[in-house]
C-alpha cells in the first residue's frame, strides 16, 4: 500500500509539470493563430475558457476540442482530416480561430456579437453586410487574415468580453 501511495505522490509533480507544459504550448498556439488571424488574443482565451476550459479532449455533442469546433465547420475551412484530428490543439486552434476570425469580422469587432456568431454561424450576417464569407483557401491566411475591425469598432460586451 505504501508503494502505491509513494508512486502516486511521485507522479503528481510530473503530471502537474506536464499539464503546465501543455498549457504553455496552448498559450503559444493561441498567440500565433490570434496574430495570424488578426483577432484579439485575450478574446480567443475567453472563448477557449468558455468553450472547453482549456481541455483539448472536450466534446460537446458534435463539437470537439479546445474551440469546440464541429468537423463539418473545419472541413468548410479546408480541413481534410477526420474528426478525431480536431482533438489536436494545433489543428483545433488553427481552424477554430480561423472561424472565430470570420465571426469577428462579420461582427465588425463587437466581441459579444462575434461570440454569438461563433456559436450559431455568421454566414447570413456576413452576406447581409456584404462581407465575403467564403471559406479561405488555407484557413488562417486568406479571407480571415483581413479580420481587422473598422476604426471605432465596438469592443464592449455584457458576456465577459469587456475591455478587449
Amino acid at each position: 500500500m505504501r508503494l502505491v501511495l509513494a508512486a502516486l505522490l511521485a507522479a503528481a509533480p510530473a503530471s502537474a509539470f506536464a499539464q503546465e507544459a501543455a498549457r504553455d504550448n496552448i498559450d503559444a498556439l493561441i498567440a500565433e493563430q490570434a496574430r495570424a488571424n488578426k483577432v484579439p488574443e485575450a478574446f480567443v482565451h475567453r472563448v477557449v475558457k468558455r468553450e472547453s476550459n482549456y481541455n483539448a479532449r472536450a466534446k460537446g455533442g458534435s463539437a470537439l476540442g479546445l474551440m469546440q469546433i464541429k468537423h463539418a465547420t473545419a472541413r468548410g475551412l479546408g480541413y481534410t482530416g477526420d474528426a478525431a484530428g480536431l482533438y489536436n490543439p494545433e489543428i483545433n486552434l488553427k481552424y477554430g480561430i480561423a472561424y472565430l476570425a470570420g465571426a469577428y469580422r462579420a461582427a465588425k469587432g463587437d466581441l459579444e456579437q462575434a461570440y454569438r456568431y461563433y456559436n450559431r454561424g455568421y454566414y447570413y450576417a456576413a452576406k447581409r453586410l456584404g462581407i465575403d464569407a467564403t471559406p479561405p483557401d488555407d484557413a488562417g491566411t486568406t479571407t480571415v487574415a483581413t479580420a481587422t475591425p473598422p476604426a471605432g469598432a465596438n469592443a464592449r460586451s455584457a458576456n465577459g468580453f469587456d475591455g478587449m
